[in-house]
């Protein structure tokens, strides 16, 4: 529900970045999603290229209900937004990754959502392999990308999609 998902995601990234700003920190990397770069339910033209000049419309994410990419989107937003005002001591970097898989950490007590999304073809859970493929990166890639974003001066004031392939669910 928007109450369960899209305030706490708003409010988390306000306190974090409210913290930030009170300790001055110069550098900040935000993980995002590409849920706020492509989900447009169609109101785009197929072929349209996406990039990171593009964000999910809200009022289609609003009108459809998916909490989920609307509060992705309106806590970036926010973070651009506090990231611009006069006296904000941080510059900020946005990654989009995709759906993230690799090694998860030694003594994780429970799989994450993007494992959940392979067991169920090995638990025997999902009966058919959906013909359809899925934009997917590698958490070390994802990883990588969160250290150059603070390390790297040329990241600041910019988005930056993380896709590492789109393979056929046949091919997973």
């Amino acid at each position: 529900s928007e109450e369960k998902l899209v305030r706490p995601a708003v409010e988390g990234t306000r306190n974090v970045l409210g913290a930030c700003r009170r300790l001055g920190v110069r550098r900040v990397a935000l993980t995002a999603s590409t849920a706020t770069v492509y989900v447009n339910y169609g109101t785009w033209p197929a072929d349209h290229v996406y990039t990171e000049a593009d964000w999910s419309p809200e009022d289609v994410l609003r009108k459809k209900q998916n909490w989920y990419c609307l509060s992705k989107l309106l806590a970036e937003k926010l973070a651009w937004d506090l990231s611009r005002e006069p006296d904000c001591p941080f510059k900020l970097t946005v990654l989009h990754p995709t759906l993230i898989w690799g090694p998860m950490l030694p003594g994780q007590p429970h799989l994450n959502t993007s494992a959940n999304a392979l067991t169920s073809f090995m638990d025997g859970t999902a009966q058919e392999i959906e013909n359809a493929c899925k934009s997917v990166v590698d958490v070390r890639d994802v990883a990588k990308a969160h250290v150059e974003a603070v390390r790297r001066e040329d990241a600041a004031g910019r988005r930056f999609l993380l896709i590492g392939g789109c393979p056929h669910f046949a091919e997973v």
